[in-house]
Order: C-alpha cells, then sequence, then structure tokens
C-alpha cells in the first residue's frame, strides 16, 4: 500500500520479519512527525536540494550553523507538512519548490532571520503553502492609530476630540507614519495640541496651504498608557481662526 511518506508496510502473507517490518513503520511515522532534521540543514557549501528521503525523515528543518550569506532550501515533489525555523541571526532563507523547468518556475517563500515557516507541500512541482512568523524578540507589533475628527470651525482653545487608551499604544518620533486633511485651509498656521491626561506630547500643525506636520516633544517616540485620555486642543490665540474647517489627522500607533 503506497503512501505519502513511504512508509514501509508488511506485504500480504508475510511472516519472517513483519516485526522488523512494524517497528520501521513505526519508527518512520515518529520521525515524519516530529523528528528534527539530523543536525540541521548544512548550507556551509551553498543552497540545498533534500531528496525525497530526507525530506520525509523529519518534520522540523533548520540551518546547522550561523549562514555566510542568504541560502535557498529546494524541496522535493512530496505530499506532507513540515516546519522550517530560521535560526540564523542574520540572512534570509528562502524554501523553494520548483518542475526545474527552463526558464524556472517556481513557488518561493522567503524565511527571515529568526522566522519560522509553518506549512506543507502538496506532491505538485510548485505546491508550496504556508506562512512565516517572527519568534524572536518583542511580539510584532499590532497597528493602533489614534483618529481625530471635528466638523465645523472650532473656538480657541477648543477640545477637538477625546479619546481613551485602552491598551498601551507607542507612537513613533513626530508621529511618523501619520497623515491628516483639512476641508477649508486655515488664514495662519494652526498648531493643535496632543497631550496625553493633560500633558503635551506634540503638536499637529496645518499650513495655510493645509500640509500637515507633525512633531512629538523633543522630536522623540512617545508611548501612552492603557486607561490614559487623549486629547487634541485647538491653538488658544484670539480670535479664534475663522476660516479652518472640517479637520480630520489620524496618529499612527502599535500596540
Amino acid at each position: 500500500m503506497a503512501n505519502d511518506l513511504n512508509i514501509p508496510t508488511i506485504a500480504d502473507g508475510q511472516a519472517d520479519g513483519q516485526w522488523q517490518t512494524s517497528n520501521d513503520a513505526d519508527a518512520a511515522v515518529a520521525n515524519a512527525l516530529a523528528d528534527l532534521y539530523g543536525s540541521g540543514v548544512d548550507f556551509s557549501g551553498g543552497n540545498v536540494t533534500l531528496n525525497s528521503t530526507q525530506y520525509r525523515s523529519a518534520y522540523v528543518f533548520k540551518p546547522s550553523a550561523a549562514l555566510a550569506a542568504a541560502r535557498t532550501l529546494i524541496l522535493p515533489a512530496v505530499k506532507r507538512p513540515f516546519v522550517f525555523h530560521n535560526t540564523d541571526a542574520t540572512y534570509t532563507v528562502t524554501l523553494k519548490k520548483t518542475d526545474g523547468a527552463s526558464p524556472e518556475t517556481a513557488t518561493s517563500i522567503a524565511v527571515t532571520a529568526g522566522q519560522i515557516f509553518y506549512g506543507y507541500t502538496d506532491g505538485t512541482a510548485s505546491g508550496l503553502f504556508g506562512a512565516a512568523i517572527a519568534t524572536s524578540g518583542a511580539a510584532t507589533p499590532v497597528a493602533y492609530d489614534l483618529p481625530l475628527s471635528f466638523p465645523g470651525t472650532p473656538t480657541a482653545g477648543q477640545l477637538l476630540g477625546k479619546l481613551m487608551v485602552v491598551r498601551d499604544v507607542a507612537l513613533s518620533a513626530n508621529f511618523s507614519g501619520s497623515y491628516g486633511h483639512v476641508g477649508t485651509n486655515p488664514a495662519a498656521t494652526f498648531a493643535i495640541d496632543v497631550q496625553d491626561n493633560g500633558v503635551s506630547i506634540g503638536t499637529i500643525s496645518i499650513s495655510t496651504g493645509g500640509a500637515f506636520t507633525f512633531t512629538t516633544a523633543s522630536g522623540t517616540a512617545k508611548t501612552i498608557s492603557a486607561g490614559h485620555r487623549l486629547e487634541f486642543y485647538a491653538p488658544a490665540n484670539s480670535p479664534a481662526d475663522a476660516s479652518i474647517a472640517n479637520i480630520a489627522a489620524t496618529l499612527k500607533g502599535t500596540a
């Protein structure tokens, strides 16, 4: 009986040694489901192509030593799940399935330093599926943007918007990656004060041409703690700017 992992099977009528065939089959299943590939894949000589026997022999693959350059691991047309852990601190390993044609057609997935790829091959020449996730260091930040929207024209010093922050939010220096839009441009530069629990942490300035400039206090990154209020205030100049109208801005943050 054929199987995707090429596991030994007891033949019809087999008597002598059938226990050995069964043990070999059990070992093959255990290795395919849980084993680490030797001491790792040896990339010291360059890119590596695994044959079917090598690929079936383990479940987890990784480099055997630090890489000298980016490498490619070419996988055979075998149907099975597998894991590749790029334990290198610097270089990417590209997983690749190819039909060997010229020009070559292939499915490639890059696994950067420190990532683990979880996936499978479907037994076809270019069937490689899965995703790589980050494992080293802190968890991958989750986008957590902070919006401001104010319809109409504000009065001097008016509160334009207030948000209660429900988790710690990191904001890059000078609110990098943030954007804004104004419906009607101000007659003079309009500087919105951004406050964290009543303390100014930066400014959103809108020019007479409608351009937005984002600035954090001291030009440094900021973190707003869970439970804090984020407030946006119109400039306290008097008289108030009677031209500006319909302000929107979003601070780019991560949680």
